[in-house]
């Protein structure tokens, strides 16, 4: 699957959708839509992992840093679980115990 990101506007959120392998060469894609869409008024930010078949340590970075500053600008990060290996990676970095994992959307 290539690599896709996609936004969605449902009422005052903004989903953020990816689609595909988040790693060394797609992560920057990933932070500069992050960047986009936290300087918006939007009430909360979801990242949509759901399509996500196999995330990197820079991607996991990236999702790190992403929950960091909504928690410094007032916690408008959602994010839904993702694959089994995703999740197995959280689980192993202890990110599933920080992260604010919502169902799938």
């Amino acid at each position: 699957m290539p690599f896709e990101i996609r936004t969605d506007t449902r009422g005052d959120a903004v989903h953020v959708v990816i689609l595909g392998e988040l790693d060394l060469a797609t992560t920057p894609a990933l932070e500069r839509t992050l960047t986009e869409v936290e300087a918006t008024d939007a009430a909360a930010i979801v990242l949509d992992l759901d399509g996500v078949e196999f995330l990197d340590s820079t991607g996991l970075r990236a999702v790190l840093e992403a929950d960091s500053r909504s928690r410094a600008n007032g916690s408008r990060l959602a994010v839904t679980r993702g694959s089994d290996q995703v999740q197995r990676l959280f689980r192993l970095v202890g990110a599933d115990q920080r992260l604010p994992f919502i169902d799938a959307v």
